[in-house]
């Protein structure tokens, strides 16, 4: 059995929402009380759908909403009309995840909206930024989990601020397929509130530059939605040409990049060297880097150093090898030396000790003493005697 929900809205109360005070009535909102209702009306169901259309909201409450739908056990499958903001990481609770072509979904860092601060400590402005940095974490932890994209490239994506196509929701793992349609969806600005910090104790009394902080606030928020997305068509050194969607006069990081002028479909990951010879790392359909020319002449450089010393390296490599082969043979050649003179040293001291015998043999019949004859003196009487018997 299947269960339907709609999420849709500003994600938890929208009390912090300053665009609800442009409303008659409340703006539509979604809380995790809300989906808390919907699971335990059924809790029978086998199978969730759920079909979110949000700028996003409070990001501590879409967390519990996004761990509510993970630990139900049930099948979850998530369409996302407009899953913006922390609204994307309800969206990745779902096994099965759909995207409307016509989304634009924004994945960014969370951010603290109180329009009326005035005055923070330096400790209540430590405790806000150590909440962000771990909640930065966490959603990018999340992200990295869900979808099997390098950090990296969705934290350049997240710094840009700024919507992607579906086709690159799905090329980075966030959707597992598209839905086409003609059905244009509206969408709202992305947000992702922390809870504010009670910074002032009088938060209900507004005083002149309050106001004009406020409405000043309201007027960057303007300037910014209104922002026109210029279109870059890039000459690329083999031929081609890369379609690059940008708020700037040039390329930048976390700009979206299209192999097809209609913009449709995202290029593939890898590196593109263009005319003027940058060289641009695409990862998920953006830009994850800019290499400039001048530094692609120097790595070029680098490459014929570098090719050079191997060359030398393996050069030497050779002349070790037949040098060790030569003290191989050189070593071999002493031992050989060293038996001979082993040997022949052997030989010359038998010859010694001969003609020592010899001598004594000869010194000792002169004044007839007795004597201890050697062996050799016995062989040298010995062979005399033969002599002697020889017919003449």
């Amino acid at each position: 059995m299947k269960a339907q929900l709609l999420i849709k809205g500003h994600i938890g109360k929208p009390e912090m929402d300053f665009f609800s005070l442009f409303e008659d009535e409340p703006l539509e909102a979604f809380t995790e009380v809300d989906m808390a209702v919907f699971l335990a009306a059924n809790k029978n169901a086998t199978e969730l759908e759920i079909t979110i259309e949000s700028g996003g909201g409070f990001v501590e409450e879409g967390f519990n909403i996004y761990n509510m739908l993970l630990d139900s056990g049930k099948q979850v499958t998530t369409i996302a009309k407009q899953a913006d903001s922390i609204a994307s990481v309800i969206f990745l609770a779902g096994s099965i995840r759909k995207v409307y072509a016509s989304a634009e979904p924004v994945i960014h860092f969370p951010f603290i909206e109180n329009l009326f601060v005035e005055r923070a400590t330096s400790e209540e402005l430590d405790q806000i930024n150590k909440a962000i940095k771990q909640l930065e974490s966490q959603i990018v932890n999340v992200y990295v989990n869900r979808t099997g994209a390098e950090a990296s490239y969705l934290e350049a994506i997240m710094q840009k601020n700024a919507p992607i196509t579906a086709q690159q929701f799905k090329a980075l793992g966030f959707a597992t397929e598209i839905i086409e349609t003609s059905e244009k969806v509206m969408h709202l600005p992305a947000l992702a509130y922390i809870k504010a910090l009670n910074l002032n104790n009088n938060k209900n009394t507004m005083k002149t530059e309050d106001v004009k902080s406020w409405f000043a606030k309201i007027e960057n928020m303007i300037a910014a939605i209104g922002k026109k997305v210029k279109n870059l068509n890039v000459p690329l050194k083999d031929g081609t040409i890369a379609f690059i969607s940008t708020e700037q006069e040039e390329a930048a990081v976390g700009d979206a990049v299209f192999s097809d002028e209609a913009m449709t479909v995202p290029a593939a990951d890898g590196s593109y060297e263009t005319e003027s010879g940058q060289i641009i790392e695409v990862a998920g359909g953006v830009i994850l880097s800019i290499l400039p020319a001048v530094m692609t002449e120097d790595l070029e450089a680098l490459k014929t150093e570098n090719a050079n010393l191997k060359a030398e390296l393996d050069a030497l490599k050779s002349s070790t090898a037949e040098a060790e082969n030569k003290v191989v043979e050189l070593t071999a050649t002493v031992e050989n030396f060293n038996k001979a003179k082993a040997s022949s040293d052997k030989k010359f001291t038998d010859i010694k000790k001969e003609l020592e015998d010899f001598k004594a043999l000869v010194l000792d019949s002169s004044d007839n003493r007795q004597v201890v004859v050697s062996k050799a003196a016995e062989g040298l009487a010995e062979r005399r005697k033969l002599r002697s018997l020889l017919p003449s």
